[in-house]
C-alpha cells in the first residue's frame, strides 16, 4: 500500500481540512507545498486528517508488477551465481538474491541472450544501481542495531550484520515492510537494467557487420561492458564495450546525426585554415548509434600543439554558431593535434529565449549566454564554473560544492558526511612528453582559428545552412547535478517509508517551474517527476523540423518553440556580421587572457605627436557605441564588462556601470557636442532616472563608486558639467535610496560602503546648504565606527596591527576612511572626527610601509597615490606641527609617483593606471607631468589608430578600469578643455 506514489492513489475525504507537517514547509518550501496542494488533489488528500481510507491503483509499470510477482513467488532462489565476485562489495549478502532474480527475470523474459554478459559487466552495474537505492537505508539500519550486534570492534559488528541479518529472510521481509519503497525501487532498477542490456546486445548482434565496417574494428568479441554517464529515459545510458583485441566501442542510446554533421562541418573549417581533417568514426542507426573510442594522445612537437589550438578556435566558432551547450572538460579529449569533443547532444541551447521582448539589461545578459562564452569551452571568470570548462578545467580541483560520501566503510561506525568535491581527472590539454601546454599560452592560435572559421561560415552560409537538417537534440532545462542531488536525497530512509513522502521530496522544483514557465511549467515538472521517481536524470528533446518538445513521460508540448531549430540555426548564421565578429573576438580574447593587460614598450609611441585629444575621445566614444548592446528599438543600451577575471553586464553605478558612461559622454558633449553622443547620453540618463524613480527597496551597497552614493555623485557631476538644476533635483530624489542602504552596509569603505556615502552627503550639503545632509553624513559615520569596532577592533591597538584585515589604500583601506572623517570634521568642527581620521591614516601609512617591503605599489586604489591624497586632505587642518611623523614621507611619496610611471604601472586606467596617477599628481602639485602625459597620449593614439582596443584594458568599457574613464581623464587633463571634477577625490 505505502509503496504507491500519490498519483497512483484514490483518496476519499470528508472535508478539506489540511494539516501540513512543518518539515515539508522546511524541506520543499511553504509556497511549493501550497501550490502543490492546490494543483493536485491527491497531495492535499495526503495531508488531510479526515482521509479515512484510500483505494490504490496498480502502477502503470507492467514490468514492475511482473517482477514483483516473481519475487514474491521465490522461484528465482534456485539460480546459481558465483558469490566470490561480490564479497568485496559493501553489504554484499543483501544483493545476492536480487542478482539471482535479475538473471531469472532476464531468462524468463528474453531467453539466454544475456547469460554470458552478466559476469562481463551486468552484475557490476546491477550492484551500482541497487547500492544507489539501498545504501543509505542499510547504513541507517546498522546504526540502529549497533548495540545488538555481536563483535569486539566495529569491523566485527559489521560482519555480524552482513551474515546474521542480511542473510535472514525474516529480517529482510521486515525491512521491506518498514521501507516499502526500498523493494519497489530495487525491482524497478532490475527491470530497467535487464531491459536496457537486452536491447543493447540485440542491437549489437544486429549491427555488428556494419559496426566493423564503419568503425574499422577486426574483432567483435566482447570481453567487458561498462556503464558511462547518467541514466535517462528508463535507465538508458552510454556504455563502453571492450573488445578482445584491446579496442573499445561506445554505445549511445540516442541519435548521433548531430555528431556526424558537426564533424563534417568542422573538417570544412579545418581545410579552410590549412589543417588536416579528423575522421570521427560513427555508425548512426537513428534512435541509437555506435562510436569509436577516442584515446588521449600526446603531441609530437610544438607545431602540433599550435595546430591543436587553431583547431580549438574552429570548435569555438562552430559551437557559437550552432548555440551548443555543455562542452565541459570531461567531454574533450586531446587526441594528438586534434581536440575532439566526444559527446555532442545539446544544440540550439537558447532557442526558447530569443523571441521575448527584452530590456537592454536582459538582452545583454542573454547576449553573453548566446555568445562564444555559452558553449562551456571558454572560462568566464567564475571560479566555481571555470574548473569545468573545456579549456580551463582539470582534475583534482575543489568544486566549491559538497559531496555526500560514506566514511568508515564496512564497520558499524559507517556514516554519510558531506566533504569537498573535487573534479575528476581530465584529458583535455595537449602534452609533449610530460609537459602540459595550457590554452593561455596560445591566444593567437585560438583567435586565428576562430576568426577564420567565423568569416568562412559568414561568407559561405549556404554550405552550412543546408547541413543541419533532420537531427534531434537534447534540451537542458536544469543542471544535471541538481537532479542528481535530489534523486540521491529521495533515497534517504526518511522518504523510503511511503511513496507519498518520496514523491513530495522530488516535487521540490515545482514552484520553480510554475514561476519561470507559467504556461508549460506543470507539464515539465510532471515529466521530471516521472523520470526522477525511476532514478533517471530528466531528458527533454526536440526534432530539428518541429516546434514540439518531447518529454520523459511519453508526452510532448505542442508549439513549445516559436520557430523550428532548423530555422533558428539559419537565423544565427544569417546574423553573422563584422560587428558581431568584433564583439565575439573581444569576449574570446578577454576570456582567454583574463583581465591582465600589459602595455608594450614601443619606441614609435614617442615619435608620434600628430594627434588630437578630442579625436582620441571621439574614437573611444565611437568604440563604446559600437560594442554596446541595444534593444530592438534602440532606446536602451548596456555593455559587457570584463573585470578582474569575470564577465558580466554593466550595473548602474559609477565604477563600471551606466553612471560612469554618462559622466564620460556628458563631458565629451560639453567639449565637442555631437548628436549621436547626445542620443547615447539621453538613453543612459533615462536608464539612470528609471532606477532612481523605482520605489522598490534597494539591495545595493551605499558606496561612492559601487553603490547608491555613486548615483547621487553622478547627478552632482552632471550638474557641475552642465549647470542644469534638474540634476540637483534628481540627486535629492535618489538620496532616499542611499539613506535606506546605510544601515545595511557592512563594507564601510569608500568604494562600496558608508565612507563614500559620507563624502557624497557632504557634497550635497555644499551644493544645497541643507543641514539635513550633515546629519545624515553623521549617521553614516556612526555606522562606520560601529562596523570598524566590531569587525576590526579598530582603535584598540593600531601599533599591534590588530586590524590587519583592513586593506591599505583609498579604495578599501584606512586612507579612504580618513578622507571621509577629515571632510566630516571640516564641516562639523567636531574634533573627534579629526582624531579618528588621523588614527586611520596612521594605520594605513604603517601598513603601507610594511607591505612595500614585499611589493611597492603606487596605485590610487591600494597604494601610495591614494594614501598621499588622504595626507593632502588632512594637512590643511594640522597647523601646530603635531602629527608630523604622519606626513614625513609626503613629499617622498609624490616624488616616487612622479618617477615611476613606466616602471610600476602597466595600465592606463584610473583605478591603478598611468592616467589615474597623472590626475593625482596634477591634484597634488597643480602641474601635469609632461613626459608621462605626452607618452600616454601617444600610446592611446597608437592603439586606437591600429584598432588594438584589447590592448587598452582588454577593451573593457567601464569607467574606473576601462575606456570610459580613460576618455574622461584625457578630457580632464586637456588644458584646452573645460575644468571637470576630479572623480578620484570625489570632488565637485
Amino acid at each position: 500500500m505505502r509503496e504507491r506514489y500519490l498519483f497512483e492513489r484514490k483518496y476519499i475525504r470528508k472535508d478539506n481540512e489540511l494539516k501540513i507537517p512543518s518539515k515539508w514547509e522546511k524541506l520543499i518550501g511553504e509556497d511549493t507545498v501550497k501550490i502543490l496542494c492546490k494543483e493536485y488533489k491527491e497531495i492535499s488528500s495526503f495531508f488531510s486528517e479526515n482521509t479515512q481510507y484510500y483505494e490504490q491503483e496498480a502502477p502503470s509499470n507492467v514490468e514492475y508488477m511482473e517482477i514483483l510477482e516473481m519475487y514474491l513467488a521465490g522461484s528465482y532462489k534456485s539460480e546459481i551465481i558465483i558469490e566470490n565476485t561480490m564479497k568485496d562489495k559493501l553489504f554484499f549478502t543483501f544483493y545476492i538474491p536480487f542478482f539471482k532474480l535479475a538473471r531469472y527475470y532476464s531468462r524468463k523474459k528474453y531467453g539466454d541472450i544475456l547469460e554470458k554478459y552478466f559476469s562481463k559487466g551486468i552484475y557490476e552495474e546491477l550492484y551500482l544501481a541497487l547500492a544507489c537505492v539501498a545504501t543509505r537505508v542499510l547504513v541507517n539500519e546498522i546504526q540502529f542495531l549497533e548495540n545488538k550486534l555481536v563483535g569486539k570492534n566495529a569491523n566485527e559488528k559489521y560482519s555480524t550484520y552482513v551474515k546474521m541479518y542480511l542473510s535472514n529472510d525474516e529480517y529482510i521481509e521486515e525491512l521491506f515492510q518498514f521501507y516499502p519503497l526500498l523493494l519497489r525501487c530495487i525491482l524497478e532498477k532490475i527491470c530497467s537494467v535487464v531491459e536496457f542490456y537486452h536491447q543493447l546486445i540485440s542491437r549489437w548482434e544486429k549491427n555488428v557487420i556494419e559496426i566493423k565496417k564503419c568503425i574499422n574494428i577486426d574483432n567483435t568479441e566482447i570481453t567487458k561492458i561498462k556503464k558511462v554517464g547518467d541514466n535517462h529515459r528508463n535507465g538508458k545510458h552510454t556504455v563502453k564495450i571492450f573488445l578482445k583485441n584491446g579496442n573499445a566501442v561506445f554505445y549511445k542510446p540516442r541519435n548521433l546525426r548531430i555528431s556526424k554533421i558537426y564533424y563534417e562541418c568542422l573538417n570544412i573549417l579545418y581545410e579552410y585554415v590549412g589543417l588536416s581533417c579528423f575522421k570521427y568514426r560513427i555508425a548512426d542507426f537513428g534512435e541509437y548509434g555506435w562510436e569509436e573510442e577516442i584515446k588521449y594522445q600526446k603531441c609530437k612537437n610544438k607545431d602540433e600543439v599550435k595546430n591543436y589550438y587553431i583547431r580549438m578556435g574552429c570548435h569555438i566558432a562552430l559551437s557559437y554558431i550552432l548555440d551548443i551547450q555543455d562542452f565541459h572538460y570531461e567531454n574533450l579529449i586531446s587526441h594528438g593535434e586534434y581536440p575532439v569533443f566526444i559527446d555532442i547532444e545539446v544544440l540550439c541551447g537558447h532557442i526558447t529565449k530569443n523571441y521575448i521582448p527584452l530590456t537592454a539589461n536582459e538582452k545583454a545578459k542573454l547576449f553573453v549566454e548566446n555568445s562564444v562564452l555559452g558553449s562551456g569551452i571558454l572560462p568566464r571568470g567564475n571560479k566555481e564554473m571555470d574548473i569545468f570548462c573545456a579549456l580551463s578545467g582539470k582534475g583534482g580541483m575543489k568544486t566549491g560544492r559538497k559531496r555526500l560520501l560514506l566514511i568508515n566503510s564496512k564497520t558499524s561506525d559507517m556514516k554519510f558526511v558531506y566533504k569537498d568535491a573535487k573534479t575528476k581527472k581530465g584529458y583535455n590539454s595537449p602534452q609533449i612528453n610530460h609537459k602540459e601546454y595550457r590554452y593561455n599560452g596560445f591566444v593567437d592560435e585560438i583567435c586565428l582559428g576562430f576568426r577564420k572559421s567565423y568569416e568562412y561560415i559568414w561568407k559561405n552560409n549556404k554550405i552550412f545552412e543546408g547541413r543541419f537538417q533532420n537531427f534531434s537534440s537534447r534540451m537542458l532545462y536544469n543542471h544535471t547535478q541538481n537532479y542528481s542531488k535530489l534523486i540521491q536525497l529521495s533515497y534517504h530512509p526518511m522518504f523510503m517509508t511511503d511513496g507519498g513522502e518520496r514523491q513530495l521530496i522530488l516535487s521540490k522544483n515545482f514552484f520553480f517551474h510554475i514561476q519561470i514557465n507559467p504556461k508549460n511549467g506543470k507539464d515539465l515538472f510532471e515529466s521530471e517527476l516521472y523520470a526522477m521517481l525511476k532514478g533517471d536524470i530528466p531528458y527533454f528533446s526536440f526534432l530539428s523540423n518541429k516546434k514540439e518538445l518531447y518529454m520523459d513521460n511519453h508526452q510532448m508540448i505542442k508549439e513549445y518553440f516559436t520557430i523550428t531549430p532548423e530555422q533558428y540555426i539559419k537565423m544565427r548564421i544569417k546574423s553573422l556580421s563584422s560587428q558581431d565578429l568584433y564583439i565575439q573576438q573581444y569576449l574570446l580574447n578577454n576570456a582567454i587572457k583574463g583581465s591582465t593587460v600589459h602595455l608594450e614598450n614601443r619606441m614609435d609611441y614617442m615619435h608620434d605627436t600628430n594627434f588630437s585629444v578630442i579625436k582620441i575621445c571621439k574614437q573611444i566614444a565611437d568604440y563604446l557605441m559600437k560594442i554596446g548592446i541595444k534593444n530592438s528599438l534602440k532606446t536602451d543600451i548596456n555593455w559587457i564588462i570584463s573585470l578582474t577575471g569575470t564577465i558580466h553586464i554593466s550595473d548602474m553605478f559609477l565604477y563600471e556601470g551606466i553612471a560612469g558612461m554618462i559622466v564620460f559622454f556628458a563631458a565629451l558633449n560639453e567639449v565637442a557636442p555631437t548628436r549621436a553622443y547626445f542620443e547615447v547620453q539621453n538613453i543612459l540618463l533615462n536608464k539612470l532616472l528609471e532606477y532612481t524613480m523605482n520605489n522598490s527597496s534597494s539591495k545595493a551597497y551605499s558606496g561612492a563608486f559601487c553603490g547608491e552614493a555613486s548615483i547621487i555623485y553622478t547627478y552632482l557631476v552632471l550638474y557641475k558639467i552642465s549647470n542644469e538644476e534638474k540634476y540637483i533635483k534628481y540627486a535629492k530624489i535618489h538620496e532616499n535610496k542611499l539613506f535606506a542602504s546605510l544601515e545595511k552596509d557592512r563594507m564601510g569603505d569608500l568604494l562600496y560602503g558608508n565612507a563614500g556615502a559620507v563624502i557624497i552627503y557632504l557634497n550635497m550639503y555644499e551644493l544645497t546648504m541643507d543641514k539635513k545632509y550633515i546629519l545624515r553624513a553623521e549617521i553614516a559615520a556612526n555606522y562606520i565606527l560601529k562596523n570598524l569596532k566590531e569587525t576590526y577592533s579598530i582603535f584598540n591597538n593600531i601599533e599591534g596591527n590588530k586590524i590587519s584585515r583592513l586593506d591599505r589604500g583609498i579604495a578599501h583601506g584606512g586612507s579612504g576612511y580618513s578622507i571621509c572623517f577629515t571632510r566630516l570634521f571640516g564641516k562639523t568642527k567636531k574634533r573627534k572626527y579629526l582624531n579618528i581620521a588621523l588614527e586611520l591614516l596612521k594605520y594605513d601609512i604603517i601598513k603601507n610601509k610594511k607591505e612595500n617591503q614585499r611589493s611597492r605599489k603606487i596605485y590610487w586604489c591600494h597604494g601610495a597615490a591614494g594614501i598621499v591624497l588622504a595626507q593632502q586632505e588632512i594637512l590643511k587642518y594640522i597647523e601646530d606641527g603635531s602629527y608630523q611623523h604622519i606626513f614625513e614621507d609626503y613629499q617622498t611619496k609624490i616624488s616616487m609617483i612622479e618617477n615611476n610611471f613606466n616602471i610600476e604601472l602597466d595600465s592606463l586606467c584610473l583605478c591603478h593606471g598611468i592616467l589615474g596617477n597623472i590626475m593625482i599628481i596634477q591634484q597634488l602639485t597643480g602641474k601635469i607631468p609632461c613626459v608621462p602625459w605626452t607618452s600616454t597620449l601617444s600610446k592611446l593614439n597608437y592603439f586606437i589608430e591600429k584598432n588594438l582596443w584589447t590592448n587598452l584594458e582588454n577593451g573593457n568599457p567601464g569607467f574606473m578600469m576601462g575606456l570610459a574613464g580613460i576618455g574622461y581623464a584625457v578630457l580632464y587633463l586637456d588644458e584646452n578643455s573645460k575644468k571637470f571634477p576630479n572623480i578620484l577625490k570625489l570632488e565637485l
